[in-house]
């Protein structure tokens, strides 16, 4: 195997770890995968074929590992192995319960709107906490980010492109197809345009718009007269001549019946808050760079959708509830049955409108708006005598006060348990919330 590793060989780190190939998980055009074991533990180690051993490469992972992961989604370098002029990063080994993005796309895995919505809260809030310390991916697509179909847990791998904001140190400068425009035209003119946090935001919302709608953003009536959808074809598409296809202005590019069927049934099934955002990153943001989504901006969308999700009790079907709908007195529409939905009580706390279904969690960010989405402080639960009767039980220390509709008022502490019921609030000390 040409530059490649053999089973059963050992290399030894600057560090004095030595680390056993154990087998081969997978090749790409960069490197080899292999899994290595040390002293009992398993990690996976990425190591470089001949032309992409470059100095420059050495020098971004030597940086990486001397700093901190940004969060525990990041398979972070841990060490580096060297064998005469090749060289390789080790980094954890990603659980098998974690699957890629193109399985989502063929339908071998199909997680729920609700672990969809998870996912792709986990996936800006991890990218948000990298550019903070002032990094850029400089490479989203379809190849680095895993997740866990059930749990909505994720994972960012291939963290060695990873450089300063900014700078001309990486090796690369995207995948064609989650490339901003401006690096698209810099490839084919050679201008000195670089990968940056404004490009990683563009190519972060090509893949969330991949993973809600199934298909390309701008993909639509332009491609569909392409005979040949070569390296040409693709640059004028995501470069040249970029349009979203659900631009509201410019319909030149529009999905179209037949053709483009994924991208306009999920279209229709997500608030407008939320495909907002897409019309933003897509229009504004497309020509612009510093009229791009925030990741903070997709962390708030994806809250109030995981708020607002409505699961049909006859045809099991999970619909996104929209305030602006209920305000126009429109109804909304189960579309697995085309059944006029009944919203349920729902308590507001703040900016935060939840509804109250029967396995409802509400989470720290709910208190505190601190965007912490993993930290449980309260359940929907059954009265165990009155099935019928629903109520909100406290899961954290504090005391909390129920207060109902005549200002007469109970104390909740911890493991205690308020009815339901509109008109009714609860003080979770410093905020209110109101049931509706």
């Amino acid at each position: 195997m040409k530059n490649g590793l053999e089973s059963g060989q050992i290399l030894t780190s600057a560090s004095g770890n030595a680390y056993k190939v154990v087998q081969l998980l997978g090749e790409g055009g960069q490197g080899f995968v292999y899994e290595v074991d040390c002293n009992g533990q398993r990690y996976a180690l990425k190591w470089y074929k001949g032309k992409t051993a470059r100095k420059e490469q050495k020098l971004i992972i030597e940086n990486l590992l001397q700093q901190p992961k940004p969060s525990e989604e990041f398979l972070w370098p841990l060490d580096m192995l060297t064998r005469g002029d090749l060289f390789g990063y080790v980094m954890p080994l990603r659980s098998k319960r974690f699957k890629d993005i193109p399985a989502l796309l063929k339908r071998k895995v199909e997680p729920s709107f609700e672990t969809l919505c998870k996912i792709g809260f986990n996936l800006v809030t991890a990218y948000r906490k990298l550019h903070a310390r002032g990094y850029s991916y400089c490479d989203i697509n379809f190849g680095n980010v895993f997740f866990d179909p059930d749990t909505g847990d994720i994972l960012i791998c291939d963290n060695d492109n990873v450089t300063i904001d900014g700078m001309e140190q990486s090796q690369v400068i995207g995948t064609l197809g989650f490339m901003a425009p401006e690096l698209v035209r810099a490839n084919v003119y050679n201008t000195p345009e670089r990968p940056s946090t404004a490009t990683d935001l563009f190519s972060l919302a090509v893949l969330l718009f991949y993973m809600f709608m199934m298909h390309h953003p701008l993909l639509g009536a332009k491609e569909d007269v392409i005979r040949c959808f070569d390296y040409n074809a693709q640059v004028k598409l995501y470069g040249m001549e970029p349009v979203f296809i659900f631009d509201p202005v410019d319909k030149s590019n529009r999905a179209l019946k037949g053709s483009h069927d994924n991208a306009i049934i999920f279209w229709s099934l997500y608030p407008d808050y939320f495909k907002e955002l897409f019309v933003k990153a897509f229009t504004d943001g497309m020509t612009n760079p510093n009229r791009r989504v925030q990741e903070v901006e997709w962390q708030r969308a994806f809250i109030q959708m995981l708020n607002n999700i409505m699961v049909c009790p006859d045809c099991g079907a999970e619909n996104f509830y929209d305030e602006a709908k209920e305000k126009q007195m429109v109804s909304h529409i189960f579309w697995g049955c085309d059944k006029v939905l009944n919203v349920p009580v729902s308590i507001r706390i703040g900016n935060n409108k939840i509804l109250l279904n029967s396995d409802t969690k509400l989470m720290e960010h709910h208190l505190k708006d601190n965007y912490n989405m993993t930290k449980v402080v309260a359940s929907v639960v059954q009265n165990p005598k009155n099935p019928s009767i629903w109520g909100l039980r406290n899961e954290t220390n504090d005391v909390w006060v129920y207060v109902r509709p005549d200002n007469t008022q109970a104390t909740l502490p911890s493991g205690r348990s308020a009815t339901i019921a509109k008109g009714c609030k609860i003080k979770f000390g410093q905020v209110e919330g109101c049931f509706e």
